[in-house]
């Protein structure tokens, strides 16, 4: 502990000859608001990622819903040349905002 204290007090000049170590415990008051403080940031950092996270399946969604159109709008651009048939895609949201295309037969 000594070496680490003198590594970082040597630049100052300064030389630690003595450290006490005391266990300080702040008046209920203190340690009261420090609880609220911390549960406050909680709740902060909880409402951002919940944020973040809504962003990002409405940005995934919205991919979907665009290929799903660039997909059906070249199925009916190809219709005839697919044996007659015409075929539909859609997008299926899926959990956690992981979707996929689905490909439905009309």
């Amino acid at each position: 502990m000594r070496s680490i204290l003198d590594e970082a007090t040597d630049p100052w000049g300064i030389k630690v000859n003595r450290v006490e170590l005391k266990n300080i415990v702040p008046p209920k008051d203190i340690q009261n608001a420090m609880e609220k403080q911390m549960r406050a940031e909680r709740e902060r950092r909880e409402q951002i990622l919940q944020a973040e996270g809504q962003k990002q399946s409405q940005i995934l969604v919205a991919q979907g819903e665009k290929e799903s159109m660039i997909l059906r709008a070249d199925g009916e651009k190809a219709g005839p040349h697919h044996g007659g048939r015409s075929r539909s895609c859609c997008y299926s949201p899926g959990e956690r905002g992981h979707g996929r295309l689905l490909e439905t037969p009309q």
